[in-house]
Parts: structure tokens; sequence; C-alpha cells
């Protein structure tokens, strides 16, 4: 992954950590437009076409790819914050 690309994933990665918000029981989701809680040991985020749709509105990532790799990421960070806490 070229060095450009690399920064924009993780600068998406970071915002969407920033933007999800994590209590002692649930987790709120930035791209979740219904607000759902979920719980926390369902630790990972929700992957859908919310999720997809809400990368690429959001944050214009052009390929599904893309949108994975941000998931992915993303995904560990969440796990790793709830572990951590």
């Amino acid at each position: 992954m070229d060095k450009r690309k690399e920064k924009y994933i993780n600068y998406v990665v970071n915002h969407l950590v920033k933007k999800t918000e994590i209590t002692d029981r649930y987790i709120i989701f930035p791209h979740n437009h219904n607000k759902n809680y979920l719980p926390i040991h369902s630790a990972s985020p929700l992957y859908g076409n919310d999720f997809v749709e809400y990368i690429k509105d959001t944050y214009g990532a052009n390929t599904m790819r893309e949108v994975e790799t941000i998931y992915n990421l993303y995904r560990e960070r969440i796990q790793s914050l709830i572990n951590n806490e």
C-alpha cells in the first residue's frame, strides 16, 4: 500500500474510533443511523450496507477493498479498546 493511501486509511480509522461511543455496557457505532446500542461483549462493529455506505459517503472510499481494510483495522482498534478498559 502506498504511503498516501495508508495515511488516508489511518485517518479514517482514527476518526471512526473517535466517533464511537463506548460505555461500560454498550457500544454505539457512528455508522449505525438507528443509534441501536450493541452490548459491549459483541465488540465487533456492525458490517453491512450501513457501514459500507457510511464509509463511501463520508470518507470517499472508492473500492470494497478499501472499505474492508478500514473495517478490519477499525474492528481491531475497537476490540483492543474494549479489552483494555
